[in-house]
C-alpha cells in the first residue's frame, strides 16, 4: 500500500489530537473536586462533634 493511501486510511484519527490531554485534565479536575468533597465532609464531621460536645 502506498504511503498516500495509508495516510488517507488513518486520517480520521487526526480528529482525536489533544483528546488524551482533555481526558487527563478532566481526571485531574474530578480528583480535585473529590478531594475537596472529602475534606469538606471531614470538616463537617469535626464541626458536628464540637457542637455535640458543648
Amino acid at each position: 500500500m502506498s504511503m498516500e493511501k495509508r495516510a488517507a486510511q488513518f486520517a480520521p484519527f487526526a480528529a482525536l489530537t489533544g483528546f488524551e490531554n482533555a481526558i487527563s485534565n478532566t481526571v485531574d479536575q474530578t480528583m480535585e473536586q473529590m478531594d475537596m468533597g472529602y475534606y469538606a465532609s471531614l470538616l463537617e464531621m469535626e464541626l458536628n462533634e464540637d457542637v455535640f460536645q458543648e
